[in-house]
């Protein structure tokens, strides 16, 4: 009797040992195996008050102490805040259970979880599933037509995963975060290769520093296309994506284009759409500039794949032009300012000394009075305080410093070539 019960007890303990073991087994199976690890125990106990062996006693103190031992060694919990996930691995092999013809990973969720020998024939490998930020340095471009030099600032954000397994053999994993460096590395290095490549571009980048500094949403547009590749869901044409954006209104036409350029790009796009299903083309289109708008506002949901991690959002920053054409920038833009000022203050002079020259008569219409141009130059200078000496109406002789002979040169030029009826 009692080595029929020692032998059930030990059958009990190794099923539960077993179903317990894998870290693929399902809650019930999982259940199951706690349920016969407890009975391991528990059946040798009653039967040892029905004899005075203690083999029945030592095999319930085995049975109970090598559960505990193995139950209390292997739980783990993986943290929720930052959240993770755990890779579970066997022998220290990420990729060991086989589904089909393929090796694949073995993930648990955040949480207490069970990990069968702990350390010794499984471990875990805790990675956060949260977003994470990059900021890269401003990057230098040059535009192809002015040559100008410009510095270009990128930001993304990624998620770990799906692909764990891609993200994990890109590099050693760090403490504190767990996060895999060379992927950001590698990341890194592709925005700015294919950066350059855009903005130097003779088909499709800006062709100048104004084009560049303007082109916000096409250069996410552009980026995410060449970093996803043929992951990104594809336009079903041959015309490039920022071409049809452009067509289809979603972004502006460079400002170096001229007007007979831009209608002859508009009318060769839709010679080719002639012969394709344009509805699904738009809609296509309209899906793709959805997904740049997400993409935009940390809302992407891109994998990248090779990478094992999801893009969740791509913007490029204030672009920063060369400081010396930025300054000549600044100079033409006052001096343009300052000409406009000219002008206006050029027009009211002359109005102030025609207002002096004619009168109104009952009907509304000008009539010449008895001023004269000089007379009327004079007085408006006097108002302006620029007459070195005080002035009056009736003298011929005036002593004017030289700004104010040249401004009134100009004038009297002006007025005596677009006189106004009236004048004897």
């Amino acid at each position: 009797m009692t080595t029929a019960i020692v032998i059930l007890s030990l059958i009990f303990f190794i099923s539960g040992i077993w179903a317990i073991s894998s870290p693929t087994a399902s809650k019930f199976r999982f259940i199951l195996g706690i349920i016969s690890l407890i009975v391991s125990f528990v059946l040798p106990t009653i039967f040892s008050f029905t004899t005075e062996e203690i083999t029945l006693n030592v095999v319930a103190l085995a049975t109970s102490v090598i559960s505990a031992i193995i139950i209390l060694q292997g739980i783990i919990n993986i943290p929720n805040n930052p959240l993770n996930i755990a890779i579970i691995t066997r022998l220290e092999v990420i990729k060991w259970k086989k589904e089909g013809e393929a090796f694949v990973i073995v993930i648990k969720s955040h949480g207490y979880r069970f990990v069968f020998l702990k350390g010794i024939l499984y471990d875990i490998i805790l990675i956060p599933v949260v977003k994470i930020n990059v900021d890269l340095p401003p990057q230098k471009v040059t535009t192809p037509k002015d040559n100008a030099e410009s510095e270009v600032p990128v930001f993304y954000t990624y998620t770990p995963g799906p692909n764990y397994f891609n993200y994990l053999s890109y590099g050693p994993i760090n403490n504190g975060l767990k996060k895999v460096v060379e992927v950001e590395n590698v990341l890194n290095d592709k925005i700015q290769e294919e950066l350059r490549i855009w903005a130097s571009s003779h088909q499709e980048g800006p062709k100048t520093w104004e084009d560049l500094r303007g082109s916000g949403d096409e250069g996410t547009a552009v980026l995410i296309e060449m970093i996803a590749g043929e992951e990104l869901k594809p336009i079903p044409c041959n015309i490039p994506p920022l071409k049809l954006f452009q067509f289809y209104g979603k972004i502006p036409f460079y400002s170096s284009q001229k007007q007979e350029e831009i209608e002859e790009e508009k009318k060769k796009i839709k010679e080719q759409l002639a012969s394709l299903d344009e509805s699904e083309i738009k809609k296509a289109v309209n899906d793709r500039w959805d997904f740049i708008k997400k993409i935009r506002k940390s809302n992407g949901t891109q994998v990248i794949d090779s990478l094992g991690i999801t893009i969740n959002r791509l913007n490029i920053g204030q672009i920063k032009v060369d400081p010396k054409i930025q300054e000549a920038n600044i100079k033409q833009a006052t001096e343009a300012a300052e000409k406009i000022a000219e002008n206006i203050e050029f027009d009211h002079i002359k109005a102030s000394i025609i207002k002096f020259m004619f009168d109104e008569d009952k009907d509304g219409n000008l009539v010449r009075n008895e001023i004269s141009e000089q007379q009327a130059i004079e007085m408006v200078q006097s108002e302006r305080s620029k007459v070195v000496k005080t002035i009056h109406v009736d003298r011929k002789d005036i002593s004017l410093n030289k700004e104010s002979a040249d401004l009134i040169a100009q004038i009297a030029i002006a007025i005596l070539t677009g006189k106004k009826g009236g004048e004897s």
